[in-house]
């Protein structure tokens, strides 16, 4: 009893003394005033938070089945991040990495990932796949090259997600939220731009134009940079140096108009890579693109009944310049074109006073690509379609109790049913 005595007198005196430290003077007329940024803090209930990663639908944190943390438009403004990798490293169990061939190119969630792509972890800008087929998991262009000022939010799912999004959710979800050009709590107009070593200079803007029914919103980035001098010894023990070069672009835009919505990203980059590094040999310069591009149409079917329609395509572009294996007799250009078609109609809805929830979809996907003179007479041209349909039903039969179910079924161009 004298042990709880003590520890509750320490507490008492402890916010005793922590509240008289945000308590200001007393106003003129006797009133004390509190910190308007504490009493923010107070008032704030993370319950009402919503996420739409988990069920492709608005719900709260609390009730997402998954385990979601989220990235707010003020975290990023605090942070003073300068592109993706920047926030998303500053999550718990989440690691932003890269290796010789792809400069920041990997989100490794729970240490699920330790190679050159980024193929266990999916990225979504507003609940639609960015992926490409080539690898699928180059995404240095969107890890660097996506203007941070259009972002609302970024949901991270630390956890599995393919019922619902297919390839690459394996061991996490990424999805971009960016604002609504007609949305009243969006940035205003902007120019930023900045300066640092080894002659860095970036710089970043936003403008969006609202016009009755019809609203667009556009943003850009692009940066240089000398980099770092990177020093080592290859396999003859030869001393080398190079400098990091790189030049990052990016541009993201969105148009909506009633039901319909446009949005677009298109990023690429240039990298500089010695000609050895640990007795491989080099290849520069180097360039990524990536192209995203969505279309939507949304349909209520009644009171808690909605429908959609997307029409999505993904599109990467690789090249490889300088690329001269001994037996080559000219240096070759290597060169991957990849582009994806994916069209997906969905339906979701509640029953039985919102205790039951249902998603249901199905999608068509067109993978065609191109890679070419990546060795001596290498050239391949392929097409594969894939099918694909899901469901995912939850149930709250109390508050304290979700039951969540879900189910997919895959068939790929020679191969069976699965």
């Amino acid at each position: 009893m004298k042990r709880t005595f003590v520890l509750s007198s320490t507490f008492v005196f402890l916010l005793i003394f922590l509240g008289s430290g945000f308590a200001q003077e007393p106003a003129a007329g006797g009133e004390t005033l509190i910190d308007p940024e504490l009493e923010r803090l107070l008032q704030l209930d993370i319950e009402e938070l919503l996420v739409s990663v988990a069920s492709k639908r608005d719900e709260k944190i609390e009730k997402a089945p998954g385990i979601v943390t989220i990235i707010t438009a003020n975290d990023i403004r605090r942070y003073g991040a300068n592109n993706l990798n920047d926030l998303l490293a500053r999550l718990p169990n989440t690691f932003s990495f890269g290796s010789f061939v792809f400069w920041d190119n990997i989100t490794s969630i729970r240490a699920q990932t330790t190679n050159h792509f980024d193929n266990h972890v999916l990225i979504l800008l507003n609940n639609r796949p960015m992926r490409e087929s080539q690898s699928g998991g180059i995404n240095t262009s969107i890890y660097q090259n996506f203007p941070l000022e259009t972002i609302k939010r970024i949901e991270v799912i630390r956890g599995p997600g393919s019922v619902l999004y297919g390839s690459n959710g394996f061991s996490g979800v990424i999805n971009i939220v960016t604002w609504d050009a007609d949305d009243l709590m969006a940035r205003d107009n902007s120019v930023t731009a900045g300066y640092g070593s080894y002659k860095t200079f970036q710089i970043s803007g936003l403008v969006k134009v609202t016009h009755g029914d019809f609203s667009v919103m556009g943003s850009g980035k692009y940066m240089n940079t000398d980099g770092w001098d990177f020093n080592f010894r290859n396999t003859f023990g030869t001393p080398r140096t190079f400098e990091h070069d790189r030049e990052n672009y990016g541009g993201f835009a969105q148009a909506k108009y009633k039901r319909l919505t446009f949005t677009g990203f298109s990023g690429g980059d240039k990298t500089i890579l010695p000609r050895e590094l640990n007795g491989i040999l080099g290849m520069g310069p180097f360039r990524t693109r990536r192209h995203f591009f969505d279309a939507q149409y949304d349909q209520p079917l009644g009171e808690n009944w909605d429908a959609s329609l997307n029409v999505t395509y993904n599109g990467f572009f690789l090249k490889l310049g300088a690329f001269s294996p001994p037996e080559a007799p000219r240096p070759l250009i290597g060169t991957v074109n990849m582009n994806d078609l994916l069209i997906e109609p969905s339906i979701k809805g509640s029953m039985l006073d919102g205790k039951l929830n249902i998603l249901m979809g199905y999608t068509f996907q067109r993978l065609r690509g191109t890679i070419t003179e990546l060795g001596p007479g290498f050239d391949v041209t392929f097409v594969n379609d894939w099918h694909n349909e899901y469901l995912q039903v939850d149930y709250s039969p109390w508050d304290f109790l979700k039951i969540i179910a879900g189910v997919q079924f895959n068939k790929v161009t020679g191969v069976p049913l699965n």
